[in-house]
């Protein structure tokens, strides 16, 4: 494991970047339920975003899967996962046996 102190998760994090070779975007807008532990893999179909509230108006909730709030409604900006631009990108990557048994250990 990656030594990063003591902060597991983000340990994790880097890991699973490189081991699936993740953008920041797609790392962040993950789920538990996008991983199987059963085949060792992750399903890859939405990416984290941050846009501003005034964009948002403009181009309204297309390609948005899901709004996340902040508890801070006075803020300028608001966190969406979005579909990706192209079809291409939404896929399923393997995962190595060593590291999805280090995600499985921190899931339970």
């Amino acid at each position: 494991m990656f030594a990063c102190g003591d902060d597991v998760m983000l340990s994790l994090a880097i890991q699973f970047a490189f081991a699936c070779s993740l953008h920041m975007g797609e790392l962040l807008a993950l789920k538990w339920s996008d991983v199987d532990f059963e085949k060792n893999t992750v399903h890859i179909s939405k990416a984290m975003h941050r846009i501003s509230r005034n964009a948002l108006t403009f181009i309204g909730t297309k390609g948005i899967v899901e709004m996340l709030s902040c508890g801070c409604d006075d803020s300028p900006t608001v966190l969406v996962s979005k579909a990706p631009k192209t079809e291409s990108s939404i896929r399923t990557v393997f995962l190595p046996d060593q590291f999805a048994a280090q995600l499985l250990d921190y899931k339970s």
